[in-house]
């Protein structure tokens, strides 16, 4: 549920679009809101990453593009979530750190 400083666009609403569709839906909701934030939750789950795509850095680095392009364009701060594994350590590529 949106409010006038909240806006929340749920991983279900992005299924069935492309990775690249969702960043530039997220660039546009940026620009409408003057949003200064952006919080992904997460990456993998958003971006499609799946198996063995979400430990290996080039896939990873690809999914992080378009949004590093945001952040730098739009003068937006993403916060890409990262959750941890049974021992404790970030799920997915070191390329992230």
């Amino acid at each position: 549920r949106d409010n006038e400083h909240l806006h929340i666009w749920p991983w279900r609403c992005t299924m069935g679009h492309t990775w690249g569709e969702v960043v530039e839906t997220a660039r546009e909701k940026v620009r409408e809101t003057g949003a200064g934030l952006m919080i992904v939750d997460t990456l993998n789950r958003f971006a499609g990453l799946q198996g063995e795509d979400e430990n290996k850095p080039g896939p990873v680095m690809e999914a992080l593009r378009p949004l590093i392009a945001l952040a730098q364009e739009e003068n937006v701060a993403v916060l890409s979530v990262r959750h941890a594994n049974k021992l404790g350590y970030g799920r997915g590529s070191t390329a992230v750190e």
